[in-house]
């Protein structure tokens, strides 16, 4: 099954946040530690979904979606609306908010006020739920009248792609920020652009 050139265009992107971003400088702070540690994780699932794609293990691919997602999310939150008391809870152990709850914190602010969060979210949320839980969109995708196997269509592997990497353009540029790097940020919204407009 055949999902380039997006699986090609995701890999170029991939090669070139990582490239970009290793050894950047972030600060001590314990905000920008944890953020830049959520933001990583999220665009290692973005690296592993890439992997599990090219080793036709589209299922679990499509499982990570949901965690690269809401951990992107995350670190968001933890960098533009948490108190230091909300994220030594959260090292200490605590749970972070709902993500409803952070979507709608950040989109008090400028630049995520158009409500383009909520809508997205609104959109994908139980299709991601779904894949991350083994519901019905995973039982749908491993079988035919048939047999069992896999039975992902190219168009849905292209959409978790597509997505995927603008979850990775999300993480890196808010890493570009905290480190104080807004033309690194435009070079990834470019690099974005240019790879899948």
């Amino acid at each position: 099954m055949s999902v380039a050139p997006e699986f090609e265009n995701a890999l170029r992107l991939n090669e070139h946040l990582t490239n970009a971003l290793g050894g950047i400088p972030l600060g001590s702070g314990v905000r920008n530690r944890t953020v830049a540690g959520l933001l990583y994780v999220s665009m290692q699932h973005f690296d592993s979904v890439l992997i599990l794609i090219s080793n036709q293990r589209y299922g679990s691919a499509a499982a990570l979606v949901r965690p690269q997602y809401e951990t992107m999310i995350r670190g968001s939150w933890f960098f533009h609306c948490a108190t230091d008391t909300q994220i030594e809870f959260f090292l200490g152990g605590g749970n972070a908010p709902r993500i409803r709850e952070m979507i709608g914190a950040l989109e008090k602010l400028p630049g995520y006020n158009a409500g383009q969060l909520s809508r997205v979210h609104d959109r994908v949320w139980n299709i991601m739920n779904s894949y991350t839980h083994g519901g019905s969109e995973q039982a749908h995708y491993h079988n035919t009248e048939t047999d069992i196997g896999v039975n992902f269509q190219p168009e849905t592997l292209r959409e978790i792609v597509k997505s995927c990497s603008a979850i990775a353009l999300s993480s890196a540029n808010l890493v570009a920020i905290i480190a104080g790097n807004l033309e690194m940020a435009k070079q990834f919204i470019d690099k974005f652009n240019q790879e899948f407009r």
